[in-house]
């Protein structure tokens, strides 16, 4: 993904599921917390995680709601392999809105790695609640209760991917 100020720089964004920063960009009156943020997505992107950590948690310190710089906060310490933390910081985004899909898909990314087959049903089972015609989330619910033998249950979800219902 890639997103252009109006002088031809590229505003990098973590392709991880995250929406694209659209706005105009030009250097001159940008503050100290949007260059934090900017310094903070361009290392994540670089692969340079351990200063993208460092820098998401400098912007998260600064006054202000930071929702969607907490859930890429989240994707880069899984992308570090910090599981732990990365599940943490969507916890956080998800107390402050709850139906946050990307912090609920960061957590469905944790819990994967971490083989919670438990929460895996529980986060897609909300996030098939949220985005019913989702097809591809669907799937993967279909695929989890097939695979922890809730075969009706399983059942009910093909059914209506089969259009059967």
């Amino acid at each position: 993904m890639d997103c252009t100020g109006w002088f031809g720089v590229s505003v990098l964004v973590l392709a991880m599921g995250m929406t694209c920063f659209t706005s105009m960009v030009s250097a001159e009156g940008l503050d100290d917390e949007f260059m934090m943020l900017m310094g903070a997505r361009n290392a994540a992107k670089a692969k340079k995680y351990d200063t993208a950590i460092e820098r998401y948690k400098k912007v998260l310190k600064m006054p202000g709601t930071h929702v969607e710089a907490q859930s890429e906060f989240g994707w880069v310490l899984l992308k570090a392999g910090k599981y732990q933390e990365g599940q943490r910081a969507f916890e956080s985004v998800l107390k402050a809105d709850p139906n946050n899909v990307d912090a609920l898909r960061g957590q469905l990314e944790g819990v994967r790695k971490a083989k919670d087959q438990k929460s895996e049903y529980e986060i897609l089972a909300k996030l098939v609640r949220l985005f019913p015609q989702d097809r591809d989330l669907r799937k993967q619910l279909a695929v989890v209760l097939h695979n922890q033998g809730k075969y009706e249950e399983a059942e009910q979800h093909l059914a209506i991917l089969m259009e059967e219902k």
